[in-house]
């Protein structure tokens, strides 16, 4: 499992890199998406006995998570949520306003991953 987190956190940081150099227009000339579907594919079969096993020792918290992920994704992905929001107008002036996002179509893992973790 530590090998399998250490991993994740380089993959992570090249991730970052990538997109912070702005290669990953490039990199989308020559990867298509059948190759990424392939990938991830791969990556959830190999990770499901593991999430199955994990899972297996606590119901309520993996039912509740199922259950959060279900709702925000399906159900709740048109909602607009108000955010507070910043921009830089003309001759630099800032105005402060409310950006209404759709956060749980975006976020829905995160937001029950936090859910979750708070309880």
């Amino acid at each position: 499992m530590t090998e399998l987190q250490g991993n994740l956190m380089l993959a992570s940081l090249f991730q970052m890199a990538l997109g912070g150099f702005g290669l990953v227009g490039l990199l989308l000339k020559v990867i298509g998406p059948i190759t990424i579907t392939v990938l991830i594919s791969l990556l959830g079969f190999c990770l499901a006995g593991e999430a199955a096993r994990m899972a297996s020792l606590n119901w309520g918290i993996s039912l509740l998570m199922v259950v959060l992920v279900t709702i925000f994704s399906e159900f709740m992905k048109n909602v607009a949520v108000p955010v507070p929001s910043v921009s830089c107008g003309q001759y630099k002036r800032v105005k402060f306003g409310v950006a209404r996002l759709k956060l749980f179509s975006s976020l829905s893992i995160i937001l029950s991953l936090a859910i979750v973790w708070g309880l």
